[in-house]
């Protein structure tokens, strides 16, 4: 935020039948994001993802934006 490093992120990715499979995390000072999804690569991409928060501080989390 504002040109400051504030965390990690990562994210990998890879198709299989027809689907892409990923996984991102990210790291910050005030909370640690993970998400695992599919989504199909034809129709309507349908999509089934899972996200979790962990350590989340909103105080922080607006501190950093001001």
């Amino acid at each position: 935020m504002s040109g400051e490093p504030v965390g990690e992120f990562e994210f990998v990715a890879h198709t299989a039948n027809r689907s892409l499979v990923y996984d991102m995390t990210s790291r910050l000072e005030s909370t640690e994001l993970t998400v695992h999804g599919q989504t199909a690569l034809d129709g309507d991409y349908a999509t089934q993802a899972r996200l979790e928060f962990s350590r989340f501080n909103i105080d922080s989390l607006l501190k950093l934006a001001m």
